[in-house]
C-alpha cells in the first residue's frame, strides 16, 4: 500500500472546479418574505459540481436522494450499480454503471466510502437524515482522531478534502415520523472536535428557529416600538467559543461587540440547547444567554405545536424578552398575558385540526 501514490490522497488530490454560488441566489425582494426549499437549490449546484468533476466528486446518502430534493445530480450521473438490472428499473430507477451518486441503506458503509474516497484525494458529500447520523458517530470521531494526529505528528501525510455531512430531515419538521426521529444531537459531537443602544439581542442557529425569532421580533416589534432589538443569526457555531478555544472563534471584544457585553440574550438554537451554553463558557456574563432548543417533547405534531412543546416558538421568545428586560417586566404584563393564551390556543387548533393556524403557516415579515 505505501507504495500506490493514493495512499497519501493529499499528494494526488485536485482542487474542485466549483461554479459561482452567486448564480445559485435565491431572488429575495422584500426580507423573510420568500420561501424556498434549500436543500433544492443545493441539488442544482451540486448537480454543476458533479458536472464539472466528473473524475472526483461522489455523491453519498442512503435512499434518500430524491427526499432529501438532490435529485437534479440525476441529470448528469446515475446511482452506482453493479448487479443486474431489470426492465422496470427503467421507470425512475437511475440505475448505472459508472454513476456517481453511492446510495445504500447502511450509514455506517456510506462513511466508509467516504473516508476512503476522501484519503485517496478526492472530494465528496454524504447526507442523511439527522436522527440518523448517530450510526456514524465513533466513525466520525475516529476519522477526526486520525487527521488530528497527521496534522500535528505526521508532517509527511498530506491534507485531505474535508468530510462535509448534510444533515436533513431536521427535528423540527418531523410531525410525521414523530419521536423517533426527533434527535438533533449529531452537532453536539462535531463540536467536541455598539453595546449601549441595544435592549435585547435576538440570536438563532437553524432554519426554523430563525423564522420563530424573526416571528418573535415582529410581535416585539409591534408591541413595543421604542425596544432596540439587535438580531444575530449564527451560520458557524465555532465562531461562539473563544479563538484560543477554536480557530474560527471571534475574540472576546468581537464577541462583546456583537452580543454586548451586558445586555440580555435570546438565543433560539436547533439543536440541544446545552450545546450553546457549553460554547460560550468563557464568555462575558454568560448567565445573561436564555437559550432554546430541542429538549425532547415531541410526537406526531404540527410544526409550530413541535416548537412550542420545547419552548422554541414566537410566543415563548416574547416572554422571555419581556422577562428579561427590565423595562418590560411589569409594564408588559398585558402582553405576556396575550402570548400565553397565543401558545394555549395553537395547541387547541393543532389537536382539533391536525395543522397549524393558516397565520401561522403563511407567516411573512410584515416589515
Amino acid at each position: 500500500m505505501s507504495a500506490n501514490p493514493h495512499s497519501n490522497g493529499g499528494n494526488v488530490r485536485r482542487e474542485l472546479k466549483l461554479p459561482d454560488f452567486r448564480d445559485y441566489a435565491v431572488e429575495v425582494p422584500t426580507p423573510a418574505t420568500v420561501e424556498t426549499r434549500n436543500t433544492l437549490v443545493l441539488g442544482s449546484y451540486l448537480r454543476d459540481v458533479m458536472g464539472r468533476n466528473p473524475n472526483n466528486f461522489r455523491l453519498f446518502g442512503p435512499d434518500e436522494t430524491h427526499s432529501n430534493r438532490l435529485h437534479a445530480v440525476y441529470e448528469v450521473t446515475g446511482k452506482a450499480w453493479m448487479a443486474d438490472m431489470l426492465p422496470e428499473d427503467e421507470d425512475g430507477g437511475h440505475l448505472s454503471r459508472d454513476g456517481r451518486v453511492m446510495e445504500m441503506l447502511s450509514e455506517h458503509t456510506l462513511e466508509g466510502w467516504l473516508e476512503g474516497y476522501l484519503l485517496t484525494g478526492r472530494h465528496g458529500l454524504f447526507h442523511t437524515y439527522e436522527a440518523f447520523a448517530h450510526v456514524i458517530d465513533s466513525m466520525f470521531n475516529q476519522h477526526a482522531k486520525w487527521l488530528y494526529i497527521c496534522k500535528h505528528d505526521v508532517p509527511w501525510r498530506a491534507p485531505v478534502s474535508s468530510l462535509n455531512i448534510l444533515l436533513s430531515s431536521v427535528v423540527w419538521r418531523q410531525d410525521h415520523n414523530g419521536f423517533s426521529h426527533q434527535d438533533p444531537g449529531f452537532i453536539d459531537l462535531v463540536t467536541n472536535k455598539s453595546p449601549d443602544v441595544t435592549d435585547v439581542v435576538m440570536a438563532c442557529c437553524g432554519d426554523v428557529p430563525t423564522m420563530e425569532s424573526l416571528a418573535a421580533t415582529a410581535i416585539l416589534r409591534e408591541e413595543f416600538p421604542q425596544l432596540r432589538v439587535r438580531f444575530i443569526n449564527v451560520v458557524d457555531l465555532f465562531k461562539l467559543p473563544t479563538d484560543d478555544e477554536h480557530p474560527h472563534g471571534l475574540t472576546n471584544d468581537d464577541f462583546d461587540t456583537l452580543f454586548t457585553p451586558d445586555k440580555p440574550v435570546i438565543f433560539n438554537f436547533h439543536g440541544y440547547p446545552w450545546l450553546i451554553h457549553k460554547l460560550i463558557f468563557k464568555r462575558t456574563n454568560q448567565e445573561r444567554f436564555q437559550v432554546r432548543g430541542y429538549i425532547e417533547e415531541g410526537n406526531i405534531n404540527t410544526p409550530l405545536e413541535l416548537a412550542i412543546r420545547n419552548g422554541i416558538d414566537r410566543f415563548h421568545l416574547v416572554v422571555d424578552v419581556i422577562n428579561r428586560v427590565p423595562q418590560l417586566r411589569s409594564a408588559a404584563a398585558y402582553v405576556k398575558e396575550r402570548m400565553q393564551n397565543q401558545i394555549i390556543e395553537s395547541l387547541n387548533y393543532a389537536r382539533e385540526h391536525g395543522v397549524d393556524r393558516p397565520e401561522a403557516v403563511e407567516w411573512k415579515w410584515p416589515y
